[in-house]
């Protein structure tokens, strides 16, 4: 339509009237180069006046339905920068706006991260352009894209989002999304979006995660030992290929029942920081902050294995190693190795995986292993070749251990080399469940070497040790334990389970057993005595695993030339029942010069019988210058009883013959003597006496025995 003077037109200040209309089906509108164009349009295309206008109940943008959809262009005469103004909305599927942004200008300034982004769910577009189409570089763009119920999933190792509500704002240099709710770890956040220069997006993520929701994360091990459920707060930065990760927890309301000392309660705060990042050469760098307790960084690289370095206590880690493998350093107040060996942890994943040990100087201030806590040792490991040699250096030990090829053999040798070598007490006693597993790893060889050897507090001298592994422990070759006091020398089997016993062949000489009984603990009981002791004893266990209650064996005692002394008041133990303590308040009319000083012996002679625990006496003979004692019975070791039949006959025979002659000459000095040994002792047996032994060593219940006259005795009577 045409109306007025030609020379008025386009009658933009009246004096006439221009409109063009034309229909539009199925056009295309490519309304900018590097923008997706919009086809589809149905609608009218309505010149007039100075401008355009463009309306569309219907089109498509990237297969969307977009609609309705207005193009204005306000003057297309006078003016000399055209614009170009298009709004639209458009509801459909989230993958097609995220199409949108890769096939527009916008993708530059969200660092190209949408390109990885798997996204399901719908969505309403609500589009304005404002295009100058002479300079359409100065494009300007603004939309809002409201998400309905969207899953996304940013890849990168990084966890899906469900049920994504609420709405990202975008212009052609920023996005930018406040307050949107999601779900992550099955828990409710609100996720924080926006764009920074340089082509980058920074995501924030706040939330609640339970440690139920973590195991796809952990190993198996680990997770089933955290409980409960925490706050942490998450910044996602993402640029091209490039994503930075930060996560922040103070742990509140999470337990940890791990091994000392990553364990925590739920009520205690200690703060997390995890960290990763994309460094040069596509390698990734990943590192943990865990409160003042460990500190770790780990480098990643493409088809190597990671370097990696952890530091316990407060402070960074040192600089990166240059080999590949994992550097562990610091010191700890607490470490528990045989609580972590208990642990199945399982195969980890990740940057944490595969990694092999560089080197590692630790102190730990309290270490509990076999069952045993040490103090103040710091241990230092470093590579040798084809082994390890592990410096250690505390309280209780000084020395090296090498650990490297057995000598051609198939397996490793461990040999120790110490200066001191000192084994405290058990720090409880093991259940018979506990290591009843079968052994799964030994060393082929190990050797023992140590100036100073002790177990228990107890000094025991010079260690020298050599054993050799078979299927289910390990065969002693040679065993010598020496100190001043005595040498003990032995052979035989160590046994890895507590399923199958440990024995050995031992013999034991000392030239003072009371010294050496002194040098294990038992200050009284006897004073001097050269002593032999040999024959075999066995345990069902390990050697952690002895105890006199479960032995079983078979001993031969020599001993001669000592004393049992005269023990405190009180002192019942063992050898106050050998040495007849028990015995002299109800035979002092009769032997009080025999015994009120202790008993003096010139041999001690007998085998003991082991089984269980308890020692059974055939027939155990003391001689000594006064008496001899028969000894029979059994002895419990574990329950500290006894059940002895005790026999002394004093020695009576020498002493009359001396009294003889003195009384009444060298005759019947020497007739006594003859008397005497022809009819065998007569006197000495018709004063033998008998007691029973029973009950316990501290409380032992002593009874005489009545024996009827012997004929030798009824000869002397009057």
């Amino acid at each position: 339509m045409l109306k007025g003077p030609v020379d008025r037109f386009p009658y933009d200040k009246g004096g006439g009237e221009f409109q063009v209309t034309i229909k539009a089906q199925d056009a295309r509108l490519k309304y900018a180069p590097d923008w997706p164009e919009i086809n589809g349009i149905n609608g009218e295309v309505i010149f007039k006046g100075l401008g355009m206008h463009i309306t569309a109940p219907t089109a498509k943008i990237l297969g969307v339905a977009l609609g309705p959809v207005t193009a204005v262009i306000p003057d297309l005469h006078s003016s000399d920068e055209e614009i170009l103004l298009i709004d639209g909305q458009a509801k459909g599927p989230t993958p097609a706006f995220l199409e949108f942004i890769r096939q527009s200008p916008v993708l530059e300034h969200t660092g190209h991260f949408t390109e990885r982004l798997k996204t399901d769910g719908q969505g309403v577009l609500q589009l304005h352009l404002h295009l100058p189409l002479r300079n359409i570089e100065d494009a300007a763009v603004r939309g809002d894209y409201r998400i309905i119920d969207n899953t996304l999933q940013p890849g990168k190792d990084l966890p899906i989002l469900t049920q994504v509500n609420g709405t990202l704002s975008f212009t052609e240099n920023l996005l930018r999304g406040s307050g949107i709710s999601t779900q992550v770890f099955g828990q409710p956040a609100r996720l924080q979006v926006a764009s920074e220069t340089g082509g980058r997006v920074k995501v924030g993520l706040t939330g609640q995660v339970s440690a139920n929701a973590l195991k796809e994360w952990l190993p198996a091990g680990v997770a089933r030992h955290i409980s409960g459920t925490t706050a942490y707060e998450a910044e996602v930065g993402l640029k091209a290929q490039q994503t930075t990760l930060k996560i922040k927890s103070d742990l509140t309301g999470m337990a940890l029942r791990l091994p000392a000392p990553l364990n925590k309660s739920a009520e205690q705060s200690l703060p997390l920081v995890l960290t990763s990042s994309a460094g040069q050469d596509s390698t990734n760098i990943y590192s943990l902050q865990y409160g003042q307790i460990l500190s770790a960084k780990v480098v990643a690289v493409p088809g190597g294995e990671p370097h990696a370095v952890v530091y316990f206590g407060g402070g960074s880690p040192a600089s990166l190693p240059r080999d590949p493998g994992i550097s562990i350093q610091g010191s700890l107040r607490r470490f528990d190795l045989d609580a972590w060996q208990a642990l199945d942890i399982g195969q980890t994943s990740g940057a944490s995986a595969g990694l092999t040990l560089r080197n590692a100087n630790v102190g730990i201030s309290e270490l509990h292993a076999f069952n045993r806590t040490f103090h103040d040792t710091r241990i230092k490991a470093t590579p040798i070749p084809k082994g390890w040699k592990l410096d250690v250096n505390g309280k209780e030990i000084v020395g090296e251990i090498i650990y490297g090829e057995a000598g051609g053999l198939p397996g490793k040798r461990i040999s120790g080399h110490f200066q001191k070598l000192a084994i405290p007490s058990q720090d409880r006693v093991a259940t018979p469940a506990e290591g009843d597993e079968a052994p799964t790893e030994l060393p082929r060889i190990l050797e023992i070497n140590t100036q100073g050897f002790s177990i228990n507090d107890m000094d025991l001298g010079q260690l020298n040790i050599l054993m050799e592994a078979e299927r289910t422990g390990l065969r002693t070759r040679n065993l010598v334990l020496s100190n001043p006091d005595g040498r003990l020398k032995g052979e035989g089997w160590v046994s890895a389970s507590h399923r199958l016993p440990t024995h050995f062949d031992i013999q034991l000489d000392t030239e003072n057993a009371g010294k050496l009984l002194d040098r294990l603990g038992i200050t009284e009981g006897i004073k001097g005595g050269a002593a032999n002791l040999s024959g075999t004893l066995s345990w069902l266990g390990r050697p952690e695993d002895f105890a006199a209650a479960g032995l079983d064996g078979r001993l031969k005692l020599r001993m001669k030339s000592g004393r049992f002394s005269q023990l405190n008041p009180g002192a019942g133990r063992l050898i106050g029942i050998l040495s007849l303590q028990a015995l002299p308040r109800r035979i002092v009319l009769d032997f009080r010069d025999v015994f009120s000083e202790g008993f003096s012996f010139d041999s001690i002679e007998g085998d003991v019988h082991l089984a269980r625990g308890v020692a059974y006496l055939p027939d155990l003979v003391i001689k000594g210058p006064s008496a001899v004692v028969h000894m029979k019975g059994k002895i419990d070791l574990g329950k500290e009883e006894q059940d002895l039949r005790i026999t002394i006959q004093p020695r009576l025979d020498d002493s009359l013959a001396v009294a003889g002659a003195i009384l009444g000459g060298p005759v019947v000095g020497v007739g006594t003597l003859v008397a005497t040994k022809i009819l065998q002792n007569p006197m000495g047996k018709a004063a033998t006496f008998e007691y029973l032994i029973k009950g316990t060593w501290s409380d032992p219940l002593v009874s005489k025995l009545a024996r009827p006259p012997t004929p030798a005795a009824e000869s002397l009577l009057p």
